[in-house]
């Protein structure tokens, strides 16, 4: 499905957004297509009552809300009043709403509980000009954008029609740490006086007491003594129900109001943060904790009223020790669960380009309607690297590294860096890594012309959406622990077991190849399928989120883009071009000096002297020229026709001085007489000659032309390499094959047939490998080397059925074509 297709079907159910109803849909399509724009388009053109509604749009972050806010100004009506409302200390869109000096207090406030509207902005002196007061008192109608933190405050949930962009999942997950020894039944809570009619002694703080302290000695027992997490029929044989539970919950909720009566007081007289939380010292000492163990008791009276055979083991929990202040350790109850959304009732739309459709109705239980929409990416050019997963351990330095380690990782990084640049050839590029690889020196020390990125802050970002180069390193993943850690908190309530002693192990997966091939990969896996949709989450669906900021989606032949993924895990839904190894991209000198500076020479004393400082000395040239791999070319292995590329014969003045080729990327040297002379001396001879065939630049016909295009350039490639006597044989064969087939190369010799199979999509890469080892084997020997064509040809009979059909007249007696070698091969093979 091309974008615009997908854009149709986005507007087409964008339309559909409901007003009076509590329809919620989800709309799944590729990073790219447009999808919030188009949100608001359809807002706009379906004629939506928006001067009587309120719509609230949720985007993961304030920078996302200012772009978006931009773009709704634009396309809405006036009537729409598209507005913000910003996180309490952003900074990115400006001054932080809520004024720097009442940030302490309010995060005392908050860390306790309690609500800082309530308690903090009525004696605020900053409360007439506050922008953060004034949202909290907006309830107008209009289009409302705001970062997801939103969705699980009641500020969120103030809407007639909520919209949803990107996952929204994982950012519902919550986990608290309590003290399992503040759960121990041999001493009784702490009870507040002047909450709920308790009193000091009275019947109801007694009754609520005991009432607590009886559900905590049924927890403690059905957890050995807060030793292990308990198990659901642990806590029924003890006697625990949900009723209990709720009620144990409902009493620890009680409690916390006697933190947010003791601070109203303390507020009122005056201090700061530090002060306030000295003067509290005994309340937050007595039950400061109170609402976290509220929580718990909620994830138990949940789990609880789960049918009993639906499950046995807890989620969520787990025990963990910490150390302390005293120099020991503390056994903590580690609690995970699920935040809910303030407006999981109201009409809904969700647009989202990695969801899982289970963990979406995890967030919004009332789902109707999920519609999965994917756009195709013809230009891009996909390469990714199958034998190394650049790991965070492998990139980013830690405090435990040695010196010897570090340097380690410094090269590793400087090798990324240079493969952006070598891909890139001075063009914009973008490469997305860890938040530690984007704050490295090598990174800070990348050419300008590098905008890096990192994992976490991708989503929604346009920044890269006109590289020419998108390079991807590493991906996250998750210790086995935190992932179930995660899963167990978001499925905390459902009867899915999630379990807390699994593993991240490997399985068979599979690269999706471009010509419709798959090529077996391994792939990371949890050993539970449940912790599985969550560590993808994660992992594989951020590597999506990264690559799709090149919007390869969108691209046009005039505006190509190559992605390079240094990661070997495989990306869903990503058509790959190329697989190779981190070593084949990594540039040697040759190539590297070529990305920056434009030139290429082909005697290594030119060189020598037109690229100061790049070599000690001309022994030391001669030896990095030798090194190349024979047949290849700095400027040849990544650039895949989109740079201006311009060969040059010439010779300098004087005498003995030989002829020499030179290869120019005119975008950066547009004279390369004038780069020449100024760096070699006069030249006695210049000549300016055609773009190789190589490197000559994809053509630009329409798509409804494409076979028709690929036949003719299939032709015009093999006629310059082939005999022209076999012109039929050419169109015959360049016809039979799938439009795009021969890219730059053609078979001429042993080394292009490899090339020419792999681009056909007819052999493995490891077939490849064996047959490219054992040519080298026999380079620099002819006759050698049709045996191991015709070798090669008769254990790939594809190959050999291919290069049949240009048989119909003999070659020239002193070359050896495609056919005769496919002739040899079949005698050959009859004679085995």
């Amino acid at each position: 499905m091309t974008v615009h297709e997908v854009a149709a079907h986005i507007r087409a159910y964008g339309q559909l957004l409901p007003i009076n109803s509590p329809l919620q849909a989800a709309i799944l399509t590729t990073v790219g297509t447009g999808k919030t724009e188009l949100m608001l388009r359809a807002l706009a053109e379906f004629n939506l009552p928006l001067a009587e509604k309120r719509v609230h749009v949720f985007v993961p972050d304030n920078t996302l809300s200012g772009e978006l806010l931009d773009r709704a100004r634009t396309i809405l009506p006036p009537e729409a009043n598209a507005r913000l409302h910003r996180g309490r200390k952003d900074e990115v869109l400006g001054d932080p709403p809520c004024h720097p000096s009442m940030h302490a207090t309010v995060d005392l406030v908050e860390e306790l509980g309690a609500s800082a509207s309530d308690l903090v902005c009525p004696n605020c002196p900053f409360a007439d000009t506050c922008e953060w007061k004034a949202q909290t008192r907006d309830d107008a109608p209009g289009v409302v954008i705001m970062p997801h933190a939103y969705a699980t405050l009641p500020a969120g949930g103030r809407c007639d029609v909520a919209v949803v962009d990107e996952d929204i999942v994982l950012s519902l997950h919550r986990s608290r740490a309590v003290l399992a020894s503040r759960l121990n039944p041999a001493e009784y809570p702490k009870m507040p006086s002047g909450v709920r009619g308790w009193a000091a002694g009275n019947g109801m703080q007694v009754q609520a007491c005991f009432d607590l302290h009886n559900a905590r000695t049924m927890l403690w027992q059905a957890s050995d003594s807060g030793t292990r997490v308990p198990t659901l029929q642990a806590l029924r044989d003890a006697g625990l129900t949900p009723q209990l539970a709720k009620l144990a919950a409902s009493i620890e909720y009680g409690r916390s109001e006697g933190i947010n009566a003791t601070l109203a007081v303390e507020l009122g007289q005056g201090g700061d943060a530090d002060e306030i939380r000295g003067r509290m010292a005994t309340a937050i000492a007595d039950y400061g904790d109170a609402r976290k163990h509220a929580k718990l008791w909620k994830t138990l009276e949940a789990q609880l009223r789960l049918p009993e055979d639906a499950r046995r083991t807890l989620n969520g929990w787990t025990i963990a020790d910490a150390p302390n202040r005293h120099g020991g350790s503390d056994r903590l109850i580690i609690v995970n669960d699920r935040a809910r959304l303030k407006f999981e009732d109201k009409p809904l739309l969700v647009l989202d380009a990695t969801g899982d459709r289970r963990l979406l109705t995890l967030a919004f239980p009332h789902l109707s309607r999920v519609v999965r929409a994917a756009a195709d990416a013809p230009h891009a050019h996909v390469v990714q690297a199958i034998d190394t997963k650049n790991g965070k351990r492998a990139l980013v330095d830690q405090c435990t590294d040695s010196e010897e380690v570090k340097k380690e990782k410094a090269a590793r990084r400087r090798r990324v860096v240079e493969v952006t640049e070598v891909l890139s050839a001075g063009r914009k590029a973008g490469l997305l890594s860890y938040l530690g690889v984007e704050e490295s020196s090598e990174v800070g020390n990348a050419p300008p012309h590098i905008l890096p990125g990192h994992y976490g802050r991708l989503r929604g970002q346009n920044k890269w959406a006109d590289v020419h180069v998108l390079a991807v390193a590493g991906r996250v993943m998750p210790r086995a622990a935190e992932v179930e850690s995660i899963a167990g908190g978001l499925f905390y309530d459902q009867p899915e077991a999630v379990g807390n002693s699994g593993f991240i192990g490997t399985a068979i997966g599979a690269y999706h190849m471009r010509n419709g091939e798959t090529v077996e990969a391994h792939v990371e896996t949890h050993s539970s399928p449940v912790v599985e949709r969550v560590r993808r989450q994660i992992t594989e669906s951020e590597l999506v989120q990264a690559i799709g900021r090149a919007r390869s989606v969108r691209r046009e032949p005039d505006n190509p883009v190559v992605v390079a993924v240094l990661t070997s895990t495989p990306v869903p839904g990503l058509l790959v071009d190329e697989l190779v190894t981190f070593d084949d991209l990594a540039p040697n000198k040759l190539e590297l000096n070529f990305a920056r500076r434009g030139a290429h020479l082909d005697r290594p004393q030119h060189a020598f002297r037109a690229f100061d400082g790049l070599f000690e000395g001309e022994e030391a040239a001669r030896k990095a020229y030798k090194r190349m791999p024979s047949g290849t070319s700095p400027y040849k292995k990544y650039i895949k026709g989109s740079v201006p590329l311009g060969s040059v014969k010439y010779r300098l003045a004087g005498e003995r001085q030989r002829g020499a080729t030179a290869t120019f990327d005119l975008s950066h040297i547009p004279d390369p007489r004038a780069w020449l002379t100024q760096r070699l001396g006069p030249l006695a001879v210049f000549e300016m000659v055609e773009t190789s065939i190589e490197d000559a630049p994809p053509s630009d016909a329409p798509p409804t032309r494409e076979a028709e295009t690929a036949a003719t350039r299939a032709e015009m490639l093999l006629a310059e390499v082939l005999p022209a006597d076999q012109h039929a044989s050419i169109h015959a064969l360049a016809t039979t094959l799938p439009p795009g087939t021969f890219g730059k190369v053609a078979p001429r010799d042993f080394k292009s047939w490899l090339r020419f199979a792999k681009k056909a999509g007819i052999v493995s890469p490891e077939e490849l490998q064996k047959a490219r080892t054992y040519w080298e084997a026999l380079a620099g020997q002819a006759d050698r080397e049709h045996r191991a064509i015709a070798r090669f040809l008769k254990k790939h009979p594809a190959v050999r059925a291919l290069a049949a059909l240009m048989v119909e007249k003999p070659p020239p007696a002193n070359r050896l074509s495609a056919g005769a070698i496919a002739k040899q091969a079949t005698i050959s093979e009859t004679a085995a």
